[in-house]
């Protein structure tokens, strides 16, 4: 083989491979799972600061409750034989972990850190999503 088919192939796989991975993230980043930990830990950083983005709390709310009934359900389908008290009890532990993360968080960086201005910011545009 020629020193410059191998070094396009090269290229051609790498480039392949990137795109696979981006793909990947990108639809992890759709499930609802990650979508209502973005969310629970957003409502967690706004409340202990007291974040003007409170304001908008009814209309986060909304978009919450949506997003974990989507969950609910993904939860439901994943495992089928499970109750609904175990799907509510792990759905409880999840967010009681996002929320000690974040108050962690909180902790140590202050509420002026730009992590933590990130999740009043993201309260803010779920909010802004509600119906």
């Amino acid at each position: 083989m020629k020193k410059g088919t191998i070094i396009a192939t090269v290229i051609l796989a790498g480039y392949v491979g990137l795109e696979t991975y981006t793909i990947r993230q990108a639809s992890d980043r759709m499930e609802p799972a990650y979508i209502h930990n973005l969310l629970i830990e957003a409502m967690a950083a706004s409340q202990i600061c007291q974040s003007s983005a409170l304001e908008l709390e009814e209309r986060f709310t909304r978009t919450l409750q949506r997003t974990t009934s989507s969950y609910q359900v993904e939860l439901s389908k994943a495992v089928p034989q499970s109750t609904e008290a175990a799907i509510e009890q792990q759905l409880t532990q999840r967010v009681a972990s996002s929320k000690s993360k974040v108050a962690e968080e909180v902790n140590t960086k202050g509420c002026s850190h730009p992590d933590i201005k990130a999740h009043f910011q993201r309260y803010r545009i779920y909010a802004k999503k509600s119906r």
